[in-house]
């Protein structure tokens, strides 16, 4: 049900509060990642997405592959948060930003988060960020936990390590 890539793996799942089933999926740069909706008996629900499923190119960059297993949070509005961390430079791992995708309830980007859809929340620093975990408020407010190792070179804290925090809208 998911792309043809024997790179792609299922590493996210959540359930909605009616019961239905989303999987989340992610490989190389070229399939991004891919979230499905299936209904409480597993079948796959045509009213989501493009025939069951949502493709999320811009949560891969550069020329490295996905590096972190997806997270997806649902919303109490109904709206469903795709989270993944990525290389973003040469493809060794040295340059890693946590990224976001929110789409709407019935699959597709919100073209109101970030761009197009796609966010980078710790794109300001040069450090490889992992994120561990996420949540959002009944406020809406988005609460991203996570790793950081800083590079020493820029100036930009001491050693490596420390956990993020963020709060996006």
């Amino acid at each position: 049900y998911v792309p043809n890539d024997s790179n792609m793996s299922v590493s996210a799942l959540a359930i909605q509060p009616d019961g239905k089933i989303l999987a989340g999926c992610y490989g190389r740069p070229e399939t991004g990642a891919v979230v499905a909706r299936f209904d409480a008996k597993g079948q796959p629900d045509k009213t989501f997405g493009s025939k069951g499923k949502t493709m999320i190119r811009g949560l891969a960059t550069g020329v490295g592959f996905i590096t972190d297993a997806l997270k997806i949070v649902v919303g109490e509005d109904g709206k469903i948060l795709v989270l993944t961390g990525t290389d973003t430079e040469d493809g060794d791992n040295s340059k890693h930003d946590v990224r976001a995708a929110r789409l709407a309830s019935d699959g597709k980007l919100d073209a109101t988060f970030g761009e197009k859809g796609v966010s980078t929340p710790f794109s300001k620093w040069p450090a490889k960020d992992t994120m561990e975990s996420a949540a959002i408020l009944p406020s809406g407010l988005i609460v991203i936990g996570g790793f950081r190792t800083v590079d020493r070179t820029t100036g930009l804290g001491e050693g490596s390590g420390g956990h993020i925090f963020a709060l996006a809208p």
